[in-house]
């Protein structure tokens, strides 16, 4: 999907106007990390990452073993 097609979806959705520099920059934010949401296929055009997005463990949280 191209940057203005997520762009004009976004705006339907929310029911009023985004920034396209908005958009651009949370696309490019979210391609890196241990769990990129998107995937740039080629200038401009982006696909929503197939691996899933793991649920963070929050850091207070400790693992006791069971049994």
């Amino acid at each position: 999907m191209r940057a203005g097609d997520v762009h004009a979806q976004i705006e339907v959705l929310l029911g009023e106007p985004v920034r396209l520099a908005t958009v651009k920059a949370t696309l490019a934010g979210n391609l890196e990390g241990p769990a990129p949401r998107f995937v740039r296929v080629s200038r401009g055009r982006y696909e929503v990452s197939p691996a899933p997005c793991p649920r963070p463990t929050p850091s207070h949280a400790v693992l006791r073993p069971t049994g």
